[in-house]
């Protein structure tokens, strides 16, 4: 009979509990929807040796940096399984703060971001689709942000969008205060960690990461996407 009085961790619990420890964890934030067109709602997020860029790939497929941005659900979480040999360290920042430092030095900055920016969606095993959202939306007062900053440079790189000065100028402002150290936690989640976040206050990011040459050693993480419990008001433009 194991004794749970004493501090136990991942190696000695097994993969599998600590995933099932993961998944009930975040059943008690929110109900899990489905991250792809397979209907996935436990993610597994590995270099899987293809590249953004080369067809309708999704970076969390990749060893490549993803820059800050948020995910389709209210609250994601993460489970790290396995490192990776170098990098793939975990960054996060508070959506809500750099509305403010926007609208404290360059309000100007809020209408194109509010008015949104063209998106392509390349989702593999789905449909190509086009749309526009905003990045930010008040709705009585509460901030609520929603950026996919691989699908917004897709919808520029393919020509379906040109952007003006002020549309340029103003994404490229947030993603220096995302990027300001000053702003910015970062973090190297290890083996059993877990990290849940609101997409709607929150941004993250992960840097490129070099892989071991073993397949068991690979760096392997575990995601859950989840629809929240809870009152909180969201932004309408972003329901």
């Amino acid at each position: 009979k194991r004794d749970w009085s004493s501090d136990v961790c991942s190696s000695d619990l097994g993969d599998a509990m600590v995933r099932t420890i993961f998944w009930g964890i975040g059943t008690h934030m929110g109900a899990p929807v489905s991250q792809n067109s397979y209907g996935e709602m436990l993610g597994e997020v590995y270099d899987e040796g293809v590249k953004m860029g080369s067809g309708r790939v999704r970076g969390y497929r990749t060893n490549q940096r993803l820059m800050f941005h948020t995910d389709r659900c209210d609250i994601v979480g993460l489970l790290c399984q396995r490192t990776a040999k170098a990098g793939g360290e975990s960054s996060l920042v508070s959506s809500t703060r750099i509305y403010n430092e926007i609208l404290a030095h360059h309000p100007d900055y809020l209408a194109p971001l509010e008015h949104g920016y063209p998106h392509a969606s390349m989702e593999e095993g789905g449909a190509f689709t086009t749309y526009r959202m905003p990045v930010y939306s008040v709705t009585d007062g509460v901030v609520s942000c929603r950026i996919l900053r691989n699908t917004i440079d897709n919808s520029r790189k393919m020509g379906h969008a040109t952007w003006t000065a002020l549309e340029t100028a103003a994404i490229t402002y947030m993603d220096e205060l995302a990027n300001d150290p000053a702003l910015r936690l970062d973090m190297m989640l290890e083996r059993g960690d877990m990290q849940f976040i609101n997409n709607y206050t929150t941004l993250h990011a992960r840097t490129a990461f070099e892989d071991h040459a073993e397949p068991a050693r690979r760096r392997h993480m575990v995601r859950l996407w989840l629809k929240a419990y809870g009152e909180r008001q969201i932004g309408r433009a972003h329901v």
